[in-house]
């Protein structure tokens, strides 16, 4: 990508798209030099670069509850979904090459506590019916709030070839009806690496007062070993990325020192697959790199993340914050 996802909030993707409203689409090298000239026919199969679906693209098809419409505006795409189809299909989609292009980007508002399962599928030129070959699918737990996910696609295995079409199904669970309201979808390349959300740190443990914005979480420990675990929606080629950085904020009095560990779905975590660090705790934010590409078990396919915030000396009092999580090449 032109420029990394790390910490990107929904208003930079929207404050992109208008500067790309017209061409929408930029290809490699060529278009980072010429970044915010914008000047690109958007009649070209997109090979690198970025390309926005912003949320006046999408089609509504399916069942929506009566006498509930969909309300588009410049910023998001807002409807009900229920436990049957709600489908969003782009109406004019400009093709671009699966391999080139792995990282979905999107930012989806949902009810506090409410659960909905966040499919995406995708047809290509060589094989243009949607198919659950060629989909991922993700839980999301709403927080009331905007929430930024970054789904990598370059492990699937049908993720591959030119892509025509997508379409989303935020179907919800229990059959309840949610509404929802989609931002911009932004696809695009991993060569600045990709972002690890807080609203992907889903089962926080030894944690109290925990609370998630949209670009920090905040805890305060609860236990001798506070910890955050992400489980990915799609694994990914460990190989392919030798670092992984973030921002922590120690209260002062804490252990600065914590651990990530990581597991490729057979396994569970184990001090094999592990890496520590050292921080300073006083109350600031320190950025931290790990380089795991040290760590002779940093191979294989990665489904989850397990983050030791603090080992040994908790606080007895203080705030935790965590931030700008992700990997990079």
């Amino acid at each position: 990508m032109a420029g990394s996802l790390f910490g990107r909030t929904d208003r930079t993707l929207r404050e992109k798209n208008k500067m790309f409203r017209k061409h929408k689409h930029r290809k490699g090298e060529f278009m980072k030099s010429l970044l915010f000239a914008g000047l690109m026919c958007s009649a070209f199969t997109v090979f690198s670069g970025e390309m926005i679906i912003s949320p006046q693209e999408w089609q509504f098809w399916g069942n929506a509850p009566a006498g509930v419409c969909p309300v588009v505006t410049e910023q998001t795409y807002s409807a009900v979904c229920t436990s049957r189809n709600v489908l969003l299909t782009v109406k004019d989609l400009d093709s671009f090459e699966a391999e080139e292009n792995p990282l979905m980007t999107f930012s989806i508002t949902l009810p506090e506590n409410s659960r909905t399962m966040f499919h995406c599928y995708w047809a290509t030129l060589s094989e243009p019916r949607m198919h659950e070959n060629r989909s991922f699918h993700q839980v999301l737990i709403g927080t009331g709030k905007p929430q930024l996910c970054t789904v990598n696609l370059a492990g699937h295995p049908g993720y591959r070839g030119t892509i025509r079409a997508i379409r989303i199904d935020p179907a919800a669970l229990r059959g309840e009806s949610v509404p929802f309201s989609l931002g911009d979808v932004v696809i695009g390349d991993d060569l600045q690496g990709f972002s690890i959300h807080p609203a992907s740190w889903g089962k926080p443990l030894q944690v109290r007062n925990y609370s998630v914005t949209d670009d920090c979480i905040r805890l305060e420990p609860g236990g001798k070993l506070p910890q955050l675990i992400a489980r990915l929606p799609l694994p990914f080629e460990a190989a392919r990325y030798k670092k992984f950085s973030f921002e922590l904020k120690l209260p002062e009095g804490a252990n600065p020192v914590g651990k990530l560990y990581w597991s490729n779905g057979k396994t569970s975590f184990s001090e094999t697959r592990s890496i520590h660090w050292k921080t300073v705790a006083d109350g600031n934010f320190h950025k931290i790199e790990l380089e795991l590409s040290l760590n002779p078990e940093w191979r294989g396919a990665v489904d989850a993340l397990r983050l030791d915030l603090i080992r040994g000396k908790v606080p007895a009092a203080g705030t935790v914050e965590f931030r700008n999580a992700g990997f990079s090449r």
